[in-house]
C-alpha cells in the first residue's frame, strides 16, 4: 500500500482486519497535509460506518455545518439550512486525526505494518507483472498487489503507464487561513454556514475549520492570473468583493491575521485504466476531483470499501486469476459514481463561473433576489442531494 491518505488508510484497515498482510508506505513523516479535503457528506458517513466507525471518535475534531449561503453583489441569493436531505449534515473533520484513528485500528491487527517517512522510488517488475516497490532507503518490498494511493500527481501511475485523461484546466484556488483570535465577529456572523461571495468579477468561499476556530478562505482564480499581492492588498481585494458588514471587518483585520495564499491547481480527470497485473490505482491517482462541494474524502473512502469487497476473497484464494478478475471489477463498480460526481461538479462550477464573470447577470439577480431565489434554490438543492448521497455501493 503506497500513500497514507484516506484511500490508503481505509483499504489498509479493511485488508488487515480480513487477515491479509499489508505494509503501508508513506513518504511524509506525518499525516497532515494542507491540501486534503476535510468534509464528510452522507456518502462518506456511510463508508465510515462500513469501516466500523458508525460515529466519529471524540478524538477527531468535527464541526457540522449549519447551512449554505450565497451572496451576489451583497444580496442574499441563496440560504439553505443543513441537513439538506436524508443523513447527517455535511461535517468538517480533522483529517489528520481521522487518518490516525484508522491506522491505530489497523495496527491492532498482526497483519499490518507501516513504513512512515520512507519514499517509494519505483515499481519492481517480474516480467510483465508488477511485484512490489523499491524504496529510497535502498530497501524493496515484494507484494502480490501494489495499491497506489499516492495522490493526483501519482508517480506510480506514470510508472505503471496508466495515462490520466484530464479535463482542460479552468481554475485554481488560493487558500488562506484567517487566525481565530482576529475573526470573532466574522465567525459569529457566519454562524456555522459555508459562505460563497460573488461580486466585482471575483469570488471566494469562507467557512470555519473543524478545529481551532480559524476561518478558511478559498479565492477562485484562473491559471496564470498574476495575484502577487501583499496581505494588506489581499484584505482590500476581499473587502471589495464582499459587502458590509463583512467588508468592514476584513478591512479592520491586522495583516498578520491572514496566512497564505497556498496556490492549488484544480485538476479533474479519470484514468482510462486503473490496473495492471499486480497493480491497482485508488483515490485521486485514479480520479482527481474538483474541490467543488468537497467530494475527495468521501470518494476515497468509498473506493476503499469497494476495493476491499473484491480484493479480500481474491487474495484469500491465492491471487492469480481471481485477483486478475477483481481489479477490473473494482474499476467497473466505481466509475459510474465518479463520472456522475464529476459531471455534477462541472455543472456547479459552470454556474459559479457564469455568475462570477457576467456582471449584468449578477446585477439582475441582486436587483430581484426574492424573485429568482426559489428557482435557484431548487436547482441547487437538486445537484447537492445527488452529490451528497452517491450511488449504492
Amino acid at each position: 500500500m503506497v500513500g497514507a491518505g484516506p484511500a490508503g488508510c481505509a483499504i489498509s484497515l479493511l485488508l488487515a482486519r480480513a487477515g491479509i498482510a499489508v505494509t503501508l508506505v508513506e513518504a511524509e513523516p506525518g499525516l497532515s497535509s494542507p491540501f486534503r479535503g476535510e468534509a464528510l457528506m452522507p456518502s462518506g458517513f456511510e463508508a465510515l460506518d462500513r469501516l466500523g466507525l458508525p460515529s466519529l471518535p471524540a478524538a477527531v475534531p468535527q464541526r457540522s455545518l449549519k447551512g449554505w449561503r450565497v451572496l451576489v453583489e451583497g444580496h442574499r441569493l441563496l440560504e439553505v439550512p443543513e441537513p439538506l436531505g436524508p443523513g447527517p449534515a455535511c461535517t468538517l473533520v480533522g483529517l489528520e486525526e481521522l487518518l490516525a484513528t484508522l491506522l491505530e485500528q489497523a495496527s491492532e491487527t498482526p497483519c499490518f505494518k507501516r513504513r512512515q517517512g520512507v519514499r517509494v522510488t519505483g515499481l519492481r517488475r517480474q516480467g510483465s507483472r508488477i511485484g512490489g516497490v523499491t524504496l529510497a532507503d535502498g530497501d524493496s518490498l515484494a507484494a502480490d498487489l501494489v495499491v497506489a494511493c499516492d495522490g493526483r500527481a501519482s508517480m506510480l501511475r506514470r510508472q505503471a503507464e496508466l495515462p490520466l485523461r484530464l479535463a482542460p484546466p479552468q481554475h485554481e484556488v488560493l487558500w488562506f487561513l484567517l487566525a481565530a483570535e482576529a475573526v470573532a465577529e466574522i465567525r459569529d456572523w457566519l454562524g456555522g454556514t459555508f459562505l460563497t461571495v460573488l461580486g466585482a468579477g471575483n469570488g471566494f468561499a469562507l467557512f470555519e475549520t473543524a478545529a481551532n476556530q480559524n476561518l478558511r478562505l478559498g479565492w477562485l482564480c484562473r491559471p496564470g492570473d498574476d495575484l502577487d499581492l501583499t496581505p494588506g492588498e489581499w484584505l482590500e481585494r476581499l473587502a471589495q468583493t464582499g459587502e458590509a458588514p463583512l467588508a468592514t471587518w476584513l478591512r479592520q483585520l491586522p495583516t498578520t491575521a491572514l496566512q497564505g495564499p497556498l496556490r492549488v491547481p484544480i485538476q479533474v480527470g479519470l484514468a482510462k485504466r486503473w490496473h495492471q497485473d499486480g497493480f491497482l490505482l485508488l483515490g485521486d491517482g485514479a480520479h482527481p476531483l474538483s474541490p467543488v462541494r468537497a467530494q475527495g474524502l468521501n470518494m476515497a473512502l468509498r473506493d476503499a470499501i469497494v476495493a476491499a469487497e473484491e480484493l479480500v476473497p481474491a487474495l484469500r484464494q491465492g491471487g492469480g486469476l481471481k485477483l486478475a478478475a477483481a481489479l477490473p471489477e473494482i474499476q467497473r463498480r466505481r466509475q459510474p459514481e465518479l463520472r456522475r460526481i464529476q459531471a455534477l461538479q462541472a455543472a456547479e462550477s459552470s454556474s459559479g463561473e457564469l455568475l462570477r464573470s457576467q456582471g449584468w447577470l449578477r446585477q439582475l439577480l441582486a436587483a430581484q433576489p426574492t424573485l429568482f431565489r426559489p428557482l435557484i434554490t431548487q436547482i441547487w438543492l437538486g445537484r447537492q442531494r445527488q452529490l451528497r448521497q452517491g450511488l449504492p455501493l
